[in-house]
């Protein structure tokens, strides 16, 4: 299908809204970053996400990260996504990956990022901890896990919504006043719409 497009482990592209709002997706390989988590062949054991054994490759994982913040700095759109297959903060079965909190959060903060997408974990969630980005696991596609075995590593507040059904998918609305992630159920009837983020230059402007 030409609507797929997976040009290389990492990535990056940018799209114009209707009203000429850009957004910029940053697409990052985690497992490079932080390690594989499974342990089997056949994937059915495998490590929470503070557990990983860390970058296989560590030059390939360096030069991952160079790669990212030289594409954050870079970016002059009005917002910038970052997707990648590991969640930063997560309650449900696999959990926060540390790796990621400890080497890419930082840049999330530094250059503006308005959200983080992952999946991994099979389920939906927003988490915000007051760091100025969203965190959103959209990984209830085809299964639902609905372990919240992680709702420990985060405070009850930072909880903006949880939901495991078996299938869900998400969408992002771009507008040049701001940009709003909507989590839907496997129907297509929406459950969740996140607070809208202001573009990054008026973050800036503030």
């Amino acid at each position: 299908n030409k609507r797929w497009v997976f040009p290389d482990l990492y990535h990056t592209f940018t799209e114009t809204a209707p009203d000429g709002a850009t957004v910029q997706f940053v697409m990052i390989d985690t497992v490079v970053l932080s390690g594989n988590s499974q342990t089997t062949d056949d994937g059915e054991n495998q490590l929470p996400g503070d557990q990983l054994p860390g970058p296989a490759d560590v030059e390939q994982a360096q030069s991952q990260m160079k790669w990212i913040e030289d594409t954050l700095k870079a970016s002059t759109a009005d917002y910038i996504v970052v997707a990648g297959h590991y969640p930063v903060e997560s309650i449900c079965n696999h959990g926060p990956t540390s790796q990621l909190q400890k080497d890419l959060v930082p840049l999330l903060k530094k250059y503006k990022v308005a959200a983080y997408l992952a999946g991994h974990d099979h389920c939906q969630e927003h988490i915000d901890v007051g760091d100025g980005v969203q965190y959103h696991v959209i990984g209830s596609a085809h299964l639902c896990d609905s372990s919240t075995s992680h709702e420990h590593t985060i405070s009850k507040h930072s909880l903006k919504f949880y939901a495991c059904s078996k299938g869900g998918f998400g969408k992002l609305i771009i507008r040049k006043s701001g940009l709003t992630v909507v989590h839907f159920d496997p129907n297509g009837k929406e459950i969740y719409t996140a607070p809208h983020i202001p573009p990054r230059s008026l973050e800036i402007a503030v």
